[in-house]
């Protein structure tokens, strides 16, 4: 595959469907915010972890899996700190220190999802050796 597709491309292909799956399953009547369906880092860690470990499959060496190896280490500790934000952070609260149903826009959206790309993207440099 071509290395810059693979490095920026697969990461956006993976928020996008992120972003698609959460819309479709987004029942008909429901008063959630729409900003909700575009909080997809935990998503985009979870396909990522999914693509190192299709990785290591294919691996024809032992001495290149220590490096994927050590990468899907780091993909199940983000989405574990994805979930723990996701759970606890990302929420707006009310006057009464309520949690709303609103997602906030950079703890809850921006930030874990510009995370989970840069991170597909250090993952995929590291394991192409391409940093073009």
């Amino acid at each position: 595959m071509n290395e810059p597709l693979h490095t920026l491309g697969v990461p956006l292909g993976f928020l996008i469907i992120g972003v698609l799956a959460n819309l479709l399953g987004r029942p008909d009547a429901s008063e959630d915010p729409i900003r909700n369906c575009f909080a997809v880092g935990t998503t985009t860690f979870l396909m990522s972890l999914g693509t190192a470990i299709s990785d290591i499959a294919k691996l024809e060496s032992d001495k290149d899996g220590s490096n994927i190896l050590a990468w899907i280490i780091i993909f199940f500790v983000l989405v574990m700190v994805s979930l723990n934000v996701d759970r606890y952070r990302s929420w707006e609260i009310d006057d009464s220190g309520t949690r709303t149903n609103t997602k906030r826009m950079w703890v809850g959206v921006i930030i874990p999802n510009v995370c989970s790309l840069l991170v597909y993207m250090a993952y995929s440099l590291a394991v192409t050796g391409n940093t073009t």
